[in-house]
């Protein structure tokens, strides 16, 4: 308007920014994929759809090693399992899925796509590890579990897709993920399907990401357990509030190149294992940096902020890009604030240029330190700093970031 004001000015307007739609000529994906469409997948894979050099390890029954739509996405695995139900040995290099539940979560992390076959994977490049824990009945041993699982992560894995659990904890399960988590590892696991305040171990574990099922509505799915060290919630599906056709399902990948509809927290697991690769893929490697990224750039679902049904709320992961599109320069000569604006968490990033300490200051509109955060970064690392804004109201907030490289001031607006 103040343009349009200047003499001789003939028009002035907001020059809009368009980008491609990117959507997948994959079989099943325009009829029956709700899944990726509501996490934002058609955008987000026009900024980054992962990295073959991050592989995402699926701990559970194997994988199809000969599927149509994961052939070529598979970059090895290995079996922990002595013996089937029926008490036939297994061979330790034969990780092939002879009950068909891992086939399928991994399929929603990294089927091949826009190959015009079959179903389009949550992290189209990504690669993957096929870790059998599991025998033909869909059952495992903590002990063959933290074998899997070290070996993953000994084996270069960076993301561990866990839909798996129990309701015992165990101290040799802990101790390989702390194990896999200490060597750069972000763990993600299902919450259970029992509709109760339980969260299923290894997600419970603190260096898990626990991930609870959103149906078709945005909900949290009739079955999905919750609880106070629940993360996230992601499409998991839920039948009975829809049709059964696969419209409310989770299509993906079954063994002997089919493919079915399946519900429960186990396919809501997959989904934020894929959103870790293209995090990880995308710059931001730290574990607990990544973890941050994926919770606080979530949609709120549930009540506002935090809550035991639906954590920080449902897996957005264009959300969780947004800022990835944009060159983090060295020092703090920029700085950018996201998701902005912002209605309940919000994240600050830069990029350290020296070693040292680095402080970030919370102040209203009026200037007043509201809170301030100290960590200790490494140079050339990406730094994110995250503030809880529920007990504030909307409006104008700063964010002043303080380094031995410089300081920046960022502005942040929060709506409802």
């Amino acid at each position: 308007d103040q343009l349009k004001g200047i003499p001789g000015m003939k028009s002035a307007e907001i020059d809009h920014i368009k980008k491609i739609n990117y959507i997948p000529n994959d079989t099943y994906y325009s009829g029956y994929q709700w899944n990726l469409k509501r996490i934002g997948f058609e955008n987000y894979t026009d900024i980054n759809d992962g990295d073959a050099s991050v592989i995402i390890a699926v701990i559970d029954s194997g994988i199809d090693i000969d599927h149509e739509d994961l052939i070529n996405k598979i970059s090895g695995g290995q079996n922990f399992v002595a013996k089937n139900s029926s008490g036939t040995p297994y061979s330790s290099n034969n990780y092939d899925d002879d009950e068909g539940h891992g086939t399928h979560c991994s399929g929603i992390i990294g089927a091949q796509t826009n190959n015009s076959t079959g179903i389009a994977g949550v992290a189209p490049k990504c690669m993957l590890y096929g870790v059998k824990v599991m025998d033909d009945t869909g059952s495992g041993y903590d002990s063959d579990i933290a074998e899997g699982i070290k070996w993953a992560a000994d084996n270069g894995a960076k993301v561990l897709s866990m839909s798996l659990g129990g309701e015992q904890a165990g101290s040799i399960l802990k101790s390989a993920c702390d194990y896999a988590y200490d060597k750069g590892c972000v763990l993600v696991a299902a919450t259970g399907n029992d509709n109760k305040e339980l969260i299923s171990y290894p997600a419970k574990y603190k260096n898990v990401i626990a991930v609870g099922a959103s149906d078709y509505g945005d909900n949290r799915a009739s079955y999905s357990n919750y609880g106070p060290e629940i993360d996230l919630v992601a499409p998991g599906g839920d039948p009975v509030d829809g049709p059964s056709d696969w419209n409310n399902w989770i299509i993906s990948t079954y063994p002997g190149d089919q493919y079915m509809g399946a519900v429960g927290t186990s396919m809501a697991c997959p989904h934020v294992a894929g959103a870790a690769g293209i995090i990880i893929s995308a710059g931001i490697t730290d574990p607990e940096q990544v973890r941050q990224v994926l919770v606080y750039s979530t949609d709120d679902v549930g009540d506002p902020g935090w809550d035991k049904e639906t954590g920080y709320g449902r897996l957005n992961i264009l959300n969780a890009l947004s800022v990835m599109n944009i060159k983090i320069q060295e020092g703090v000569s920029n700085a950018y604030c996201f998701p902005n604006p912002f209605n309940s968490y919000v994240n600050v990033i830069f990029k350290a240029r020296k070693t040292g300490d680095a402080t970030f200051t919370v102040y209203n509109e009026y200037m007043e330190e509201l809170f301030t955060d100290t960590k200790s970064v490494s140079a050339d690392q990406n730094v994110l700093f995250s503030w809880s804004s529920n007990d504030f109201k909307n409006g104008v907030y700063y964010f002043l970031v303080k380094t031995n490289g410089g300081k920046k001031l960022v502005r942040g607006v929060k709506v409802r």
